[in-house]
This record gives C-alpha cells, sequence and structure tokens, in this order.
C-alpha cells in the first residue's frame, strides 16, 4: 500500500492509462492539475472526459469514494467530467460511473459483492 494520497492517486491514475490503453483507448492529458477531469480518451469518434478516483483498503464489505474537488470538499463536480473512473484495490477493478448518476454527492459507494462492482469498460462505449 502506497502511504501518501497524492501518490495513490498519481498510481492509480498511471494505472488508468495503461488499461485504457491495453482496451484500445488513446489518451490525452491536460497540462495541471486545475481541470476538472484527469484524462480523455479517445477511440473513433467517440471521446470522454474521466475524473479518476481510487480507493485502498482492507474493507470487506464497500468501497466508498469522496468526490469533491481538491481542497475545496465544498465544491463538487458539475460540467466537464464525462465519467468517474473508480478504482478498487481490494477487488482490482475498474468501475465507471455516469456524472450525471453522481451530480450533487459528495461520497460514492459500492458494496463489494454487488454484481456493479465488476469491471464495465463496455459502458464507455455506450453511447446512452
Amino acid at each position: 500500500m502506497i502511504p501518501d494520497n497524492k501518490k495513490r492517486g498519481e498510481w492509480a491514475e498511471a494505472h488508468f492509462i495503461a488499461d485504457a490503453l491495453m482496451h484500445g483507448w488513446q489518451i490525452f492529458s491536460p497540462h495541471g492539475e486545475s481541470g476538472p477531469y484527469d484524462v480523455i480518451i479517445a477511440k473513433g469518434v467517440m471521446m470522454h472526459t474521466i475524473q479518476i478516483k481510487s480507493t485502498f483498503g482492507s474493507s470487506t464489505t464497500r468501497s466508498k469514494w469522496t468526490v469533491s474537488r481538491g481542497a475545496n470538499h465544498n465544491k463538487s463536480y458539475h460540467r466537464g467530467v464525462d465519467f468517474f473512473a473508480f478504482y478498487c484495490d481490494h477487488t482490482k477493478v475498474w468501475r465507471f460511473i455516469r456524472q450525471s448518476r453522481i451530480a450533487g454527492r459528495k461520497t460514492y459507494s459500492i458494496r463489494y459483492d454487488e454484481n456493479k462492482t465488476k469491471n464495465n469498460w463496455h459502458e464507455l462505449e455506450n453511447n446512452d
């Protein structure tokens, strides 16, 4: 386990980029850390902005992510993010959730035993 929160976030971003490349996506990274998203991914004519979140720990029932903007924890994401990419180190799974499903929430959690905890890269290619 990586002890520093910032370094864990950097690890999650690098891990996401590697996994996205394996799934055939091109990766574009904005310069700096002040943007509303971490990466842009593209495949053919599809393009998505992605905000990457990760959780590390030994919990056996639930992963919980904070959906806040850096030091200003009162400001939630609104525009500019298409998907949140949640990574759970406990289950080694990426879960993609559309920003509209999280609007207004400060935290998001998924139970490990839910079917939803399975990788859902295919949802990035669905235009619904």
